[in-house]
């Protein structure tokens, strides 16, 4: 089955995502976001690619946020610190 897959520029993702074309191009160089098409001079994502790469961010988001909520459950049964003396006269 052949499907059209649908390309954008990156004024389109920069609209999407709040962000200036700019930040766009230096999340590529980075190699944080997906690599673009070059179809002559024309510069598109594969709107697809994008996709993934917002799932694959969501995914690593929801990972991080549960570690953090575990790691906040052991700090808060634990006391941190130096030790209270009940016994000092106030």
């Amino acid at each position: 089955m052949n499907t059209v897959t649908k390309l954008h520029d990156i004024k389109f993702f920069a609209e999407q995502f709040k962000c200036s074309p700019r930040k766009i191009q230096l999340l590529v160089a980075a190699g944080e976001f997906p690599a673009p098409i070059r179809i002559g001079r024309l510069i598109r994502w594969r709107e697809e690619d994008v996709a993934a790469w917002v799932q694959s961010r969501a995914e690593a988001a929801a990972a991080q946020a549960a570690g953090t909520q575990y790691r906040n459950a052991v700090t808060r049964s634990t006391r941190r610190g130096r030790p209270r003396n009940s016994d000092r006269g106030a």
